[in-house]
């Protein structure tokens, strides 16, 4: 698991899996990337991968995780990704406006 906080994160639990999304992009972090990884049951770390690039849009986002987490999974953690993002957009500009 990548070291730093971060910037967005999403979770998707499968039976007894567990698929774990996260953007790291915040100053602490060198090198901005996508990572995910997949746990087991006892928490144990079985599968992790780096996206090649950053600048992926949702779409390319699931298509990069399909291969890895499974069409179904992919969409869930994009999806969750996407709704965070917005609601955190959202919350910034209703706290600008009453500045």
């Amino acid at each position: 698991m990548p070291a730093g906080r971060a910037q967005w994160s999403a979770t998707v639990e499968v039976g007894s899996d567990l698929y774990d999304l996260r953007f790291y992009g915040s100053d602490e972090v060198l090198v901005a990337s996508w990572w995910i990884g997949v746990f087991d049951g006892t928490g144990e770390l079985r599968t992790t991968a780096i996206a090649p690039r950053t600048d992926l849009s949702p779409s390319d986002l699931t298509l990069w995780l399909g291969p890895i987490v499974g069409p179904e999974v992919a969409e869930r953690l994009v999806k969750s990704v996407a709704e965070s993002v917005a609601r955190t957009h959202a919350e910034r500009e209703l706290a600008g406006s009453k500045s």
